[in-house]
């Protein structure tokens, strides 16, 4: 799928989706597998007036109700313990995380520890956000900030 596609609509699809789920933009387009870069400069509405096609066609399949299952959808949590543990180890406390994540810094430990076998496809998907950007503050990623949680994850 290669070409341009008018960008506004997209802009518009994916904060309409930030509207209506709660959710930061950041969240939907790692959902979406857009980077990270790419969807701030959509947002900011930066791109001009074109996106590619493939992006576009991500964007365009996230949907309102399959965005709102990410809250309750449980996820193994190896993955996130893992980016977890970098955090840690570059620096970042638990306390830290667990205020942008909405959650204890006890929470934080017992997933990075691998205390907890699952954890919700929204906290995975807020830990790489999180990850993503600590790494591109230190030039190995691209990414954006991600707005603190408003409700305790789980």
């Amino acid at each position: 799928m290669h070409g341009w596609v008018d960008a506004a609509p997209f802009r518009s699809h994916l904060l309409h989706l930030c509207d209506s789920t709660g959710l930061p933009w950041q969240v939907l387009a790692v959902r979406a597998g857009l980077p990270l870069r790419l969807a701030e400069k959509l947002i900011a509405g930066r791109l001009g007036l074109r996106l590619p096609r493939a992006d576009a066609a991500r964007i365009l399949a996230l949907t309102a109700a399959e965005v709102r299952t990410l809250r309750s959808a449980s996820v193994p949590a190896a993955p996130t313990a893992a980016r977890l543990r970098a955090l840690i180890g570059d620096g970042a406390c638990s306390a830290q995380i667990g205020r942008l994540l909405g959650c204890t810094s006890e929470h934080v430990s017992a997933l990075a520890t691998g205390e907890r076998a699952r954890t919700t496809a929204e906290l995975a998907l807020r830990v790489q956000v999180i990850e993503e950007t600590a790494w591109r503050r230190r030039g190995r990623r691209t990414s954006a900030t991600i707005a603190p949680a408003t409700t305790d994850a789980a």
